[in-house]
């Protein structure tokens, strides 16, 4: 196969005898064009490039195959395989320079950041980004009660090289990483560029993403954002009186004292109807089953109760006051209704049976 930046390149049939080698010296991005694409090709790509030396492969985040290699003089190539807009299989090639690695840890402005927003114990290790500091801004959500404002820091004159080796440090550290060696145009213009997307679950039950995005081929975004807040039940013990308004006009006219549940967090969403109410905790634990069956909680002679398949199920025993029959429901949101990678409590309140 012909040679990109002077490394000869692992031969891969393109559907073609005679592929069209191409460069764009404006991107310093090279591309060999074949002929109609075909998805055996991945499969193809990954033994082919997995059976050479020094290249480590990967899926393409929207599609495709990429692979990246380290070389001798600590350069690397980035490689993707994907259908170009014409059809063809085509690979995509560019190459990092090597970066010089002078630091081991965080300075103490961005330490000082990160242990602010994340807390001590989850500090993400230090990573090598080309700055000698990070000055963090904040961004706000406004989607669920788990979600903080994420902090983003954007880098210019970037050498893409160290989203590898961030990728190498956090998987290393136990994070569940997605990298791409190269995406192409992510943005909606010409980038050619990794893209890193990664998450680890916390001791305290929040879980900590952390996303290299490029915004160009020498710049990119780093999102930074925290999902829940530290499972502690003695923070709480009792609802907001917006939640206790609405249980109240649930419930009607009753004597009965609905029992307090703690959700992971103090800051619940609710959404609610005439019917139900669906308060949205911050952080599951599994003591929260067993603290339901407690007798401070439902196991006071009100309520008729079981645990089954994780989830808390119970309706009154009699009807106390003027109060219709209530149910109620908590258990462990499912994946359409977990957000941002962490399982959140969730606890229905209905007039009716919960279906």
């Amino acid at each position: 196969m012909n040679a990109a930046f002077g490394e000869v390149l692992p031969y891969f049939y393109l559907n073609s005898e005679n592929p069209n080698w191409m460069k764009d010296s404006f991107l310093e991005v090279y591309y060999l064009v074949g002929n109609t694409y075909n998805e055996k090709m991945e499969t193809l790509f990954d033994d082919v490039f997995s059976s050479e030396k020094g290249w480590e492969v990967f899926s393409g985040i929207s599609s495709g195959k990429t692979a990246v290699k380290m070389l001798s003089d600590s350069s690397s190539i980035r490689i993707r395989l994907d259908k170009a807009y014409s059809g063809n299989a085509t690979l995509y090639m560019e190459k990092d320079e090597a970066v010089t690695l002078t630091k081991s840890s965080w300075d103490e402005s961005s330490l000082s950041q990160l242990e602010s927003y994340l807390g001590k114990d989850n500090v993400l290790p230090y990573l090598e980004l080309g700055v000698d500091s990070l000055s963090f801004s904040e961004k706000k959500s406004y989607l669920f009660a788990n979600r903080e404002p994420s902090k983003t820091v954007s880098l210019s004159d970037y050498n893409h090289l160290y989203t590898y080796l961030a990728y190498q440090t956090l998987k290393k550290d136990g994070w569940k990483v997605t990298y791409s060696a190269l995406e192409v145009e992510s943005t909606g213009s010409n980038v050619y560029a990794p893209l890193l997307l990664a998450s680890k679950k916390n001791a305290d039950k929040t879980v900590t993403n952390f996303n290299i995005v490029p915004q160009s081929n020498t710049s990119v975004s780093i999102y930074l954002y925290r999902n829940g807040t530290p499972f502690d039940p003695s923070s709480s013990s009792s609802y907001s009186d917006e939640v206790k308004s609405a249980i109240s006009s649930l419930i009607g006219d009753s004597s009965l004292a609905f029992p307090y549940v703690y959700l992971g967090s103090d800051n619940l969403k609710m959404t609610k109807t005439a019917e139900q109410i669906s308060l949205y905790g911050g952080t599951w634990d599994d003591s929260i089953l067993s603290s339901l069956t407690s007798s401070s909680c439902f196991d006071n002679g009100d309520w008729i109760y079981e645990v089954k398949d994780g989830v808390f199920s119970a309706h009154l025993a009699k009807l106390i006051g003027g109060t219709q029959d209530i149910y109620v429901e908590v258990y462990k949101a499912d994946s359409g209704e977990n957000y941002y990678g962490m399982e959140l409590p969730l606890m229905v309140i209905s007039k009716k049976p919960i279906q």
